[in-house]
């Protein structure tokens, strides 16, 4: 406003938005005379190429649900989008104390920090990294947009969810609410014009089978450097030639899948909230 005040009134005007948000639309209406407006594809419509996933739990249980969340897709490369400063330094802080390769990302680390941050995030040594904000993070190929609760205006949720399913890959946007946040989802659904897929917490079970599924693929496609094991190789036959091929399998299986069994034996599962909170 205090710049469009002070330029001559003999001009031509542009605006440029990527969204055409009320106050946007208050300035354009005060200061344009006779404007044309010109529209790209459909206002806040959603990508295409997005699958928008709803896990509805009880409040109490939100934090338990990202970790289901993370642990059943190995492969994650995502980013979880919250709701204040506070609470994605929390989340990031917890899921760093859990053991994930996470980082958090707002407004009040340095620019420094921020780019160190998103320099690991695209290098692919963090898999998760938290913000508050969509705008200006420019990454390719996110498997997953995961949102910790529902933001309060669509603009947001559709900049968010539009971080994932880039250049006609797909993409999943996920949100894990609670029950007052129903009504929120529903008026997202109305303007985005889709609808969120409601998703069944992954047992514990299903979540080791799928980690199990990952540790195989990763195991298969290691590269051998047979020149650089081979002097080695004699004494480690020697050590092990009293175990059978199922044993060693067994082995090794359970040497790098200890963790995940520990932590779902005997867990109890997350039940998808239903009701009034």
């Amino acid at each position: 406003n205090a710049i469009l005040e002070k330029v001559p009134e003999d001009r031509n005007t542009l605006m440029f938005s990527a969204t055409m948000s009320p106050e946007i639309s208050r300035i354009a209406k005060k200061y344009l005379h006779d404007a044309k407006e010109i529209t790209i594809g459909t206002k806040n419509e959603g990508s295409k190429n997005v699958n928008h996933v709803a896990y509805i739990v009880h409040a109490k249980d939100k934090y338990l649900a990202l970790k289901r969340v993370v642990d059943f897709y190995p492969q994650i490369y995502g980013i979880v989008f919250c709701r204040t400063r506070k609470e994605t330094q929390e989340i990031a802080d917890k899921l760093i104390q859990d053991g994930y390769n996470a980082d958090s990302l707002h407004g009040e680390l340095s620019q420094a920090q921020r780019d160190l941050v998103m320099q690991k995030f695209r290098q692919r040594h963090l898999q998760v990294a938290t913000d508050v904000a969509a705008r200006g993070l420019d990454v390719n190929d996110l498997t997953h947009v995961i949102n910790y609760g529902l933001p309060d205006d669509t603009e947001s949720y559709t900049h968010r969810s539009g971080r994932t399913g880039r250049a006609g890959k797909t993409g999943t946007s996920i949100a894990i609410i609670n029950l007052r946040e129903k009504g929120k989802m529903r008026e997202i659904e109305r303007i985005i014009n889709k609808k969120f897929i409601m998703g069944e917490m992954p047992s514990g079970k299903q979540i080791c089978e799928q980690q199990l599924i990952k540790l195989i693929d990763d195991i298969e496609k290691v590269k051998v450097n047979d020149e650089e094991i081979e002097s080695f190789l004699p004494g480690i036959y020697r050590k092990l030639e009293w175990l059978s091929k199922e044993d060693l399998i067994k082995r090794m299986v359970s040497h790098e899948f200890n963790r995940f069994l520990d932590y779902y034996r005997g867990r109890d599962e997350i039940e998808t909230a239903t009701g009034s909170e």
